[in-house]
């Protein structure tokens, strides 16, 4: 019993770590294909999901605890997504250390001795070590000014002899202390000092310096260099002697927080969308600024009185008109260019290929006898020999020939109809219809032909009173018969594409007559399907081959050698039909990959139409046939179109 119980133990444990890793791991395929939202996450499960994703392998530390929560709404690539990776790694004190085909996860306290290269093709949150060199300023006196700047696991150390600054932390800070070592690096400047802002920022303290120096006023700042840190929203003052008291007061008067009044703080910006529609953006960014300014009056004093929040689209120039706090302002400029953006689009071309082929062969006898005493006759197929004496205009295809008279006027007679068909009708069709759209929007394209159906027959009596004249009249639909594509592309991570496609080929059968029996062959797929880049995929396909033999006769004597075929009549028909249909899709990042495929549709035409003209010969002598111009030559070339979509 103890065993058992040992065991239920065991199997629910598991149990619930499989739903865990399952749920994350639905998460993560659907979420990641367009952002990333885990809340209070294990972070193992973290980097196992992102080994998924990405594709490299993670060796983690065993120190390497705790949960992370990653909220994104932007869609991401691989690339980002490692990214984002690296950064959350960096938040909760790890890095990442690339080792041969490896990535070790390690504390960032031991990570300052296992740091390489010098940070080129290095993703940002990866670990380097890079050598600085000084030109003009000293290495050692520079490493007491940046080190506040650093984070605490960052290492810096200056080698006196070369004038060098060794540096080993994540690409970020590298890259950053490099900066600020190019600014500050100037001759003759020994003294310095970091000065933390709190209310005001830093590049703006450094403009009004810089601007300073340019005025009789400023002489105080004469030869000083200023640099401002953005991290840590710092400014850095270098100089040849100890800086005055004065500077360090202007800087103080500046950071100051300034109260402000309703009006200072209302803002009114009108921001013009390159590719975003206005009219679809305004609520959006309207719901959002409503809710945060609604956050930002409930930290705030409740007595003071909300700032009005308005967003509204003008149409006409394609621009959004904000009316909102100034805090709120700048997050909201900064929502509306990660949204205005351009968009890709997706060329979908399809490939309907069907061969059929129809033989139809009839033969048959009718005949009739009528008389005072004896009345008989034989009635086949569509078109009777009693139909034909009433209405000879509904004589049928093929050949019909007759023998012999029916009774007039109370006479005897007797008659005899021989009708024999052979038919053959074959069909190939190949059509490539394709389309261009944008990525997540409904695009269709039809070719064809409106062709009319009889719907209804009527007949009303005349319209005079006591009149017994009818007026017959039809009721006619018109259709469109031809080739029909309906499709909406998505695309999702790694160039994968979600496709939700409605095809439709449709075409006028041989045996259609009129318009009151049309007959219409059509073949549909509605269906949804992932596809990569450019892949070509096979939708559906139909392989019929259908054989039909009808033999009408009259019993037994229809049976009879020889006599019986006066008695019978024989139809057959053989129909055989293959269709195929294969679409590819292809993702259009710029303007400069839509030129070069429309360049490439160009050509083809233009070809055609050349060999078209050669093969028919002139008309009339001197008379030049209708030709595409010289097409204009493409601005892409293939090193750049790779070059875009990796830059994507």
């Amino acid at each position: 019993m103890i065993t058992n119980n040992k065991i239920l133990a065991a199997l629910v444990g598991h149990i619930k770590w499989l739903s865990v890793v399952l749920s994350l791991a639905v998460a993560s395929t659907s979420v990641f294909a367009s952002a990333i939202n885990l809340r209070n996450s294990d972070i193992s499960l973290f980097i196992e999901t992102v080994a998924e994703i990405t594709g490299k392998n993670f060796i983690i530390d065993p120190r390497v605890k705790g949960n992370v929560t990653v909220v994104a709404t932007a869609p991401m690539s691989n690339q980002d997504i490692y990214d984002v990776f690296l950064s959350v790694m960096d938040v909760h004190g790890f890095v990442a250390l690339p080792e041969g085909k490896a990535i070790k996860i390690v504390p960032n306290i031991n990570s300052r001795f296992a740091g390489s290269g010098d940070g080129k093709g290095i993703a940002p949150g990866s670990l380097v070590t890079q050598v600085i060199q000084v030109q003009e300023a000293s290495a050692k006196d520079l490493v007491p000014l940046l080190r506040p700047l650093l984070p605490l696991e960052t290492h810096l150390a200056a080698f006196e002899k070369s004038n060098q600054l060794v540096v080993s932390s994540t690409r970020n800070h590298v890259q950053r202390l490099a900066s600020l070592v190019q600014r500050l690096d100037k001759s003759g400047q020994s003294y310095s000092q970091v000065i933390r802002l709190a209310y005001a920022n830093a590049l703006e303290v450094e403009a009004l310096l810089l601007k300073l120096q340019q005025t009789p006023a400023g002489q105080v700042l004469a030869n000083m260099a200023v640099v401002a840190d953005e991290r840590t929203n710092s400014v850095i003052l270098m100089h040849t002697k100890p800086i005055e008291a004065g500077v360090l007061e202007v800087i103080a008067d500046l950071d100051k927080s300034v109260p402000q009044t309703q009006a200072e703080q209302q803002a009114i910006k009108v921001h013009y969308l390159k590719y975003a529609d206005a009219d679809r953006l305004a609520p959006i960014i309207e719901r959002i600024a409503l809710g945060g300014a609604a956050s930002q009056s409930q930290e705030g004093d409740a007595n003071k009185p909300t700032l009005p929040v308005s967003v509204q689209a003008d149409q006409q120039l394609n621009a959004l008109i904000i009316a909102a706090p100034s805090s709120l302002m700048m997050t909201l400029e900064g929502l509306i260019a990660q949204l205005d953006v351009r968009r890709a689009q997706i060329l979908v071309e399809a490939v309907i290929a069907e061969i059929s082929s129809t033989h139809a062969a009839e033969l048959g006898m009718q005949w009739a006898l009528a008389g005072n005493g004896i009345a008989g006759a034989t009635n086949f197929a569509d078109s009777s020999l009693i139909n034909l004496v009433a209405n000879p205009l509904t004589l049928g295809s093929g050949m019909t020939l007759g023998v012999g008279k029916l009774p007039l006027e109370g006479a005897d007679g007797m008659a005899t109809i021989l009708r024999a068909l052979n038919s053959d009708a074959d069909t190939n069709i190949v059509s490539t219809p394709s389309v261009v759209t944008l990525d997540n929007e409904e695009a269709e394209i039809v070719v064809g032909q409106n062709v009319p159906f009889v719907t209804g027959q009527y007949t009303n009596p005349g319209a005079n009173s006591g009149s017994t004249t009818n007026a017959p009249f039809q009721t006619i639909q018109r259709e469109n018969v031809g080739v029909k594509l309906k499709i909406l592309p998505k695309i999702n991570d790694g160039d994968a594409i979600s496709l939700s496609i409605t095809q439709e080929v449709s075409s006028l059968s041989a045996q259609s007559i009129s318009a009151s029996d049309v007959v219409t062959n059509t073949r549909t797929i509605d269906t949804t399907v992932i596809a990569s880049d450019g892949d070509l995929v096979v939708l559906g396909g139909l392989i019929d081959d259908q054989m039909v033999d009808t033999t009408e006769k009259v019993p037994l004597l229809g049976d009879l050698p020889v006599l019986g075929a006066a008695f019978r009549y024989q139809k057959s028909n053989l129909a055989k039909r293959n269709l195929v249909v294969f679409i590819r899709p292809t993702i259009v990042r710029d303007a400069s990959l839509l030129e070069s495929l429309s360049h490439e549709k160009y050509q083809f035409l233009r070809a055609k139409q050349i060999l078209l003209n050669q093969s028919q010969g002139e008309l009339f002598q001197g008379m030049t046939k209708p030709l595409l111009g010289e097409p204009l030559p493409a601005k892409a070339e293939p090193e750049a179109i790779e070059k875009s979509k990796a830059n994507w």
